[in-house]
């Protein structure tokens, strides 16, 4: 690292291992401030290797941080309010954000040798959901009220606080506040992560796990994922329909006279439990609805993807497929009303393609198996 950002790294290490609450969360602030440099600087070479490479990037080769791996490879016990390895993993999801999908793969990847420690750890240090008063489903102020119980785990506190009445007992009650806000942030930024976990648990264990995530975290995730479809831009020709009681997320695509649909529906041990992707009114080959079909499931499954961003996806397919797509002489439409398929038949002579339901209408009523346009024959 250069010289100012060492003059922060060095120290920050004392820092997140300190015995105060508060100053380990100082530190963990100002670590999510360079996280994203460090992990830069970290696997600069790596990226210089890759210029002028161009068959397979070097994404799988990226390295974590030296500070983040001190501290997760430390197995010293120590007495912070605020375990470190935690506050390393707060700083490494916070930051995923900042980077390309393809980096973010890598980095997870990078990080893996460390999850079986950290969401144990992790999960073992949740309180009883019970005491988040969160038995019932989405109501409206749900989320507010988990954001509420977790707000205090970002609150610093005033040096004259510690002489108030009541001051350690919230500083005990930290430490399941913070685990509580960081268990559901990983289920929200690292699903697959979380999935990949659980279903190594034993029964026991994830009959539990199952049980907390449906009452506590899966609810506050689904009213995330419908609120960002109003604030995201949608393209003019897709239409989203949310059917929150049947946690439902139904998108329209127009298609002149007809519509393509996808539907997604979210389980309700989400994210232990993938969605279920179906579509309707296909306007391409078996084929490519099946590759459509297996990447919206592996963005989904494997790469922590969002719902939101899985249906901009879909859109996105079906605006690159229909892009130069040709009218149909016969019926002057793109997509077949009836079959929902495009202009595939094409004349050798004129290259004019025709839907072949149509063709096959026009060689019926002509009594003759020329085309349309140029009279050229299709034997």
């Amino acid at each position: 690292y250069d010289e100012r950002l060492q003059s922060i790294v060095i120290p920050l290490h004392a820092l997140i291992n300190s015995s105060f609450s508060d100053i380990q969360i100082a530190a963990l602030k100002i670590l999510k401030l360079i996280t994203k440099d460090m992990f830069k600087i970290q696997n600069k070479r790596n990226e210089e290797n890759d210029v002028g490479d161009e068959k397979l990037p070097s994404n799988h080769q990226k390295h974590l941080p030296v500070p983040f791996t001190r501290i997760l490879d430390d197995t010293t016990i120590n007495s912070c309010t605020l375990p470190p390895k935690l506050l390393i993993w707060d700083a490494f999801i916070s930051s995923l954000n900042q980077f390309e999908p393809l980096e973010r793969v890598a980095y997870c990847s990078a990080m893996s040798p460390y999850i079986d420690q950290i969401m144990p750890h992790l999960f073992g240090l949740l309180p009883d959901p019970h005491l988040f008063k969160l038995q019932t489903y989405y109501n409206g102020g749900l989320k507010q009220q988990v954001m509420n119980f977790f707000a205090g785990a970002n609150t610093f506190v005033g040096v004259n606080d510690i002489i108030k009445e009541g001051y350690w007992n919230e500083v005990r009650s930290l430490l399941p506040r913070y685990s509580f806000r960081l268990f559901y942030n990983t289920c929200a930024i690292l699903p697959a992560i979380v999935r990949q976990w659980y279903i190594k648990l034993p029964r026991a264990a994830a009959t539990i796990c199952r049980s907390f995530v449906t009452k506590s975290i899966t609810p506050v995730i689904w009213k995330t994922e419908c609120d960002q479809f109003s604030s995201r831009k949608m393209p003019n020709k897709l239409k989203v329909r949310l059917l929150r009681g049947a946690r439902q997320i139904v998108a329209e695509y127009d298609l002149e006279d007809s519509t393509m649909t996808l539907t997604i529906e979210y389980p309700v041990d989400y994210p232990l439990s993938v969605p279920l992707i179906e579509d309707e009114r296909t306007i391409v080959s078996r084929e490519t609805r099946r590759k459509w079909l297996l990447q919206l499931t592996m963005f989904l499954t494997h790469q922590n993807g969002s719902i939101v961003d899985a249906v901009l996806m879909w859109a996105g397919n079906i605006e690159k497929h229909m892009d130069g797509a040709e009218d149909c002489t016969i019926c002057m439409m793109t997509v077949h009303s009836r079959t929902y398929q495009l202009p595939r038949v094409r004349c050798k002579q004129c290259r004019k393609r025709f839907h072949s339901d149509c063709l096959y209408k026009w060689f019926d009523s002509s009594n003759q198996s020329t085309c349309p346009l140029c009279r050229a024959s299709f034997r």
